[in-house]
């Protein structure tokens, strides 16, 4: 067998035949396998002994892998290939903790989140994952040629000035790396569809928001003109005017989703709804509406969550609103060009710096969003309206 450089297997046990449409990585450097563990020996045994192990990746599903397969990995790679392991890449449905992601991402292995089996067909999941293997294969192809040039180089330098080019040479190719971990790592941050922040990312960014607020509070409350804030907020109750406090230790959150989105599914097809909420997404991102601080993710299905940081929920409503009229003005079409129009349903909530955890700001949202739903749709409701 002639050797390609990158070799990708997919070990296809525990895997649905549904996902089979992931295997056809195409890249005409990249020669793929796709086999079942039990045949794995024999599959390495056609493959030409001087494949480094930087070029070598196995796809296999995380709730299979244990340590039995591990070692029947390791004795094969190691009696036929002359190197300890490959690398990984792990397919997983279920959430994993945070911890176990750790010890996987250290080990230089990768992880990738499966998508529902009933979206698996859509041409722009298929893409994403081939471009998410093409980006690890990038990454280990720069990162062996960091190794290989650092090894071989000295062996050649005669002076100064050698040195000097090669140090440069040197930091060129960590940049690449470092260039390549960043785009893999942002790929895993957004969502494919929407451009938006995916639903683990955004919790990121709304802890990192909480620990800002948390610090104005203290910033607030350890402040010499204590008295004067007071002052402040006792005015913001009464006659919200854009004072201070109105801003400052404070953020918004904003949930809405699709009124009727099932009917938009149902009456003109999965990949016109998708076009729904890639236009969405699109929105949010324009600029004219939000700012350029605002934290935008899609919370899952056809729902979205916002982050307005420095923002009361009270003045959260105006961008709430033009978000809504906006929306519903989009001409959409299906596959016959037809028109038709959507709308939202907002629910708006305010960090409280008594709130345990995220779910507890998002809970209430989310039952803004219901009321507004309840009352009609097409609506925006802020929580400390309501309840």
């Amino acid at each position: 067998m002639e050797n390609q450089g990158s070799v990708l297997i997919f070990i296809k046990n525990q895997l649905d035949d549904d996902y089979s449409l992931l295997f056809d990585v195409k890249d005409a450097s990249i020669t793929t396998f796709v086999i079942s563990m039990d045949e794995i020996e024999q599959t390495i045994d056609q493959i030409n002994k001087d494949i480094k192990k930087e070029h070598f990746l196995m796809v296999i599903k995380k709730e299979f892998f244990d340590s039995n397969v591990l070692n029947k990995v390791i004795q094969v790679f190691s009696e036929k290939l002359s190197f300890f392991s490959p690398y990984f890449l792990y397919l997983f449905e279920n959430d994993i903790s945070k911890t176990e992601e750790d010890i996987i991402l250290k080990g230089e292995n990768y992880l990738y989140r499966l998508p529902p089996k009933d979206v698996i067909d859509r041409p722009p999941i298929i893409y994403n994952f081939n471009m998410f293997v093409k980006f690890i294969f990038q990454k280990l192809i720069s990162k062996e040629r960091l190794t290989s040039y650092i090894v071989d180089s000295f062996q050649t330098i005669i002076d100064s000035e050698l040195i000097q080019i090669q140090k440069r040479e040197i930091e060129k190719l960590n940049e690449e790396v470092t260039q390549k971990n960043k785009e893999i790592i942002e790929l895993s941050k957004v969502d494919f569809l929407t451009n938006l922040l995916n639903r683990r990312a955004f919790f990121e960014a709304l802890d990192a928001e909480k620990k800002r607020t948390i610090r104005d509070h203290w910033r607030i409350a350890t402040s010499e003109n204590i008295d004067r804030i007071a002052n402040e907020d006792k005015l913001f109750d009464k006659n919200p005017d854009g004072k201070f406090l109105e801003h400052f230790g404070r953020f918004a959150c904003l949930l809405f989703d699709i009124d009727h989105f099932k009917n938009i599914n149902d009456t003109y097809g999965h990949i016109t709804g998708d076009q729904v909420l890639r236009k969405i997404g699109e929105v949010l991102k324009e600029k004219n509406i939000f700012r350029e601080n605002d934290i935008f993710g899609r919370f899952g299905g056809e729902e979205f969550i916002i982050i307005l940081p420095e923002t009361s929920s009270f003045h959260a409503r105006i961008p709430a609103e033009r978000l809504r009229e906006k929306i519903k003005e989009i001409d959409f079409y299906d596959d016959k060009k037809n028109v038709f129009h959507i709308s939202i349903s907002i629910g708006i909530a305010e960090f409280s710096i008594n709130d345990t955890s995220n779910e507890d700001l998002i809970h209430r949202a989310d039952q803004a969003l219901y009321y507004a739903k309840e009352q009609g749709r097409d609506k925006v409701v802020i929580f400390e309206e309501v309840f």
